[in-house]
Order: C-alpha cells, then sequence, then structure tokens
C-alpha cells in the first residue's frame, strides 16, 4: 500500500463506536474495499491471510452496515501479523471516508474461511468527512514519557502513541539505544477485558503500533531492519539508518 497514504491518514482516522445515520456502500464502493484486500503487506509472510465482507447480519455487530471478516492461520506471530495488516485496512478505507472500528468481541457463525480460521473484525460503515477526528491532540493515549524510554525521536514518538488499541490499553512500550529500537509489550491489569483475552487483544494491539511505528520511520526519511521476537513480552528490534 502507499506508505505516504496510510501515515497521512493516522492523524485523521478515529475509531466509530456508533455511526449518526444509517448511510449505504455503493457497489463502486463495496469493489474498492474488496480491491484493497490483495494489496495488504504482511508483517510475516509465513503468516497467511483472507478477509470476507459481509453483511452485519451474519455476524454479532448491531451497528454500521458491514463487517469485514479476518481469518488467519495460528503460524507463530499470526496476532502481530493480523495487527499490522488489518490496521492498514482501516488507514485505507479513512481516506476512503469509510468509518471503521475494531470489533473484536464480536462473533460470526463464518468460523472458517479458505482453510483459515476467524481471528477478528471490522464493523465499517459510509461517513461524511466532518465526521473524523480533526486533531489528533484531542485523542486521549499515553504520554511519550509513559511509552517511550532511551533516546528521543520525537517526529515519531509524538505520531506513534496515538496507534487505536482494545479499550484503549496502548501495550506497547519502546527502547530507543543509538540506531536500534526495541518494542515490548506491557499487558495492563486495569481494563475491562476479561483477563483470559488480554495476552489476544495486546498481541493485536502490538501488531497495529508496529504498522504505527513503521509508518512514522518511513515518513521521518528512516530505513530499518526488523526482526519479530517470540520470546516473553518482547515484540520486535528494529535496526534504524537516516537516509541521505
Amino acid at each position: 500500500m502507499d506508505t505516504t497514504l496510510l501515515y497521512n491518514m493516522m492523524q485523521k482516522r478515529k475509531s466509530f463506536h456508533t455511526f449518526k445515520e444509517n448511510r449505504k456502500l455503493n457497489e463502486t464502493e463495496l469493489a474498492q474495499i474488496e480491491s484493497l484486500f490483495c494489496s495488504v503487506e504482511l508483517l510475516d509472510n509465513n503468516c497467511q491471510l483472507a478477509f470476507r465482507l459481509v453483511d452485519i447480519t451474519q455476524t454479532s455487530c448491531v451497528r454500521g452496515e458491514y463487517c469485514i471478516l479476518v481469518y488467519s492461520n495460528k503460524a507463530n506471530n499470526y496476532l502481530l501479523n493480523v495487527g499490522y495488516a488489518v490496521e492498514q485496512l482501516d488507514l485505507a478505507l479513512t481516506a476512503l471516508d469509510i468509518g471503521v472500528c475494531w470489533y473484536g468481541m464480536g462473533r460470526t457463525q463464518l468460523k472458517t474461511y479458505k482453510d483459515l480460521e476467524f481471528v477478528t473484525m471490522l464493523n465499517i460503515q459510509k461517513v461524511e468527512k466532518e465526521e473524523f477526528r480533526p486533531c489528533i491532540e484531542k485523542t486521549t493515549r499515553k504520554s511519550v514519557e509513559e511509552i517511550w524510554q532511551g533516546d528521543m525521536m520525537e517526529e515519531v514518538s509524538n505520531i506513534v502513541r496515538f496507534a487505536p488499541s482494545a479499550c484503549n490499553t496502548q501495550p506497547w512500550r519502546v527502547f530507543k539505544e543509538g540506531n536500534s529500537l526495541t518494542v515490548t509489550m506491557n499487558i495492563s491489569n486495569k481494563c475491562i477485558i476479561p483477563v483470559v483475552r488480554r495476552p489476544f487483544f495486546a498481541h493485536l494491539d502490538c501488531g497495529i503500533f508496529l504498522l504505527f511505528l513503521e509508518l512514522c520511520l518511513i515518513n521521518s526519511g528512516f530505513s530499518f531492519t526488523r526482526e519479530l521476537v517470540d520470546e516473553d513480552n518482547l515484540i520486535a528490534r528494529y535496526e534504524i539508518k537516516k537516509e541521505a
């Protein structure tokens, strides 16, 4: 996907927990949505993904018009991969004036698709441009100091912290030393998510955060290499380089 477009949408997107009016997506817009499914980039190529656009009546969702059902194999890092890939859809749909809400608690009887298992869904509906976030700074998020330790990168840290997360738990933490970035996961004990489900959502959220981090790095002129780490609460290591 176009990383510049996605970066620009990071500051515009918001989670639509309600939709003001019953607006309908037309056939052209539905085709645009389905075309996006083929352009999503994976975080881990050992993971497989599939998407299915369905009417909300095929889910437990009671708002919006459609849901995008997300399916994956259960490879290592599959939840990180789902978060990373599906957030690309969130941002791309924002550019089409389509409101989105991650609906992680949603259920469907469509449990499998293309031999992959259901993981999560997005709830979507057409909205007006004015309904998106006018100012990113009005969004409630942890401070930079709470999520970022070590050497500061203001052009990155001030924006990346606005990544969405389940119940706004923001489980990511970053430590920077020299050209190295380490991303870890801190699962909150203070949220309404059931204890047994917290690791599931925290991994999805950290995948979303990795996308935001990489878009910020690219926009700020950095190249990078990434290593995913399946070890305790360690998520990923990056080596970054400022391009001339």
